[in-house]
Order: C-alpha cells, then sequence, then structure tokens
C-alpha cells in the first residue's frame, strides 16, 4: 500500500491527484456551507481552491512530468498571464474595498483567502489551458 502512494508512476500520481482533488473540493463546500449564506469568506473557499488546484493535477500530469522544454514554456507562459491577471484583481478588489458606494464588510484574513484562493485557480486553470494550446 505505501509502495503504490510513493511510486512515480504517472497513474499512480493521476489517481491521486483526483481523489484528494475531489475530497478536499466536498471538503470545502461543507465547510463554507454555512458562512457562505452569511455573507463571509470561510477557510472552505482555500480548500475548494486547493480541489480545483489538484483537479487541474491531474490534466497537468502528462505534461508536466516529463521536465522538457514545452513543460517549461507551458509554465512561463502561465506564469507571465497569472501576474498580471493578479496585478488586475489585486486592484479591483482595493477599490472595491474602498469605495463608499458599496457596502463590502470583509475582514483582512477574508480579503487574504479570496486573493490566495483566485491566484491558485487562476494559475492552474492557465496552466491547463496553455497545456493544450502549446
Amino acid at each position: 500500500m505505501i509502495d503504490f502512494l510513493f511510486s512515480n508512476n504517472s497513474k499512480t500520481a493521476k489517481f491521486i491527484a483526483i481523489i484528494s482533488g475531489i475530497f478536499v473540493f466536498i471538503v470545502g463546500l461543507y465547510a463554507s456551507y454555512e458562512d457562505f449564506f452569511n455573507h463571509k469568506v470561510s477557510t472552505g473557499v482555500l480548500l475548494m481552491a486547493i480541489g480545483i488546484m489538484q483537479l487541474c493535477n491531474y490534466f497537468l500530469i502528462p505534461h508536466m512530468s516529463l521536465k522538457d522544454e514545452r513543460a517549461k514554456l507551458i509554465k512561463e507562459k502561465s506564469m507571465s498571464i497569472s501576474y498580471y491577471f493578479y496585478l488586475i484583481v489585486m486592484l479591483s478588489m482595493l477599490l472595491l474595498i474602498d469605495n463608499p458606494f458599496f457596502a463590502f464588510h470583509l475582514s483582512v484574513r477574508e480579503v487574504l483567502i479570496l486573493l490566495i484562493s483566485i491566484y491558485l485557480v487562476f494559475i492552474n486553470l492557465s496552466m491547463v489551458y496553455f497545456s493544450k494550446k502549446v
């Protein structure tokens, strides 16, 4: 059983990625279910983002396990597009929170959870996108 978990086989890695991704996403949904109706951001949102990251890793394992020029190109393009996207997200978050016309009452913890979750999801989704395009 232990050898199965720690082998370098891509089928094993894909199996672990899909199972852990689904499990963590469901746990995140359960953890944030009540807070969603109370208009709060909980740690469950971060767990859902980690679950989405694992599901994206399920698709990325065949592309990233080779360590070739194509994998490097996918990472470079994804990082560069994610950098600009994240700057836009931080600027818009700043404008929304400081705007007197909107009644956003988010704590620093909630803002950080949202920013980290958005970054995790976007960078992995962009890697999946570029793995299909490159």
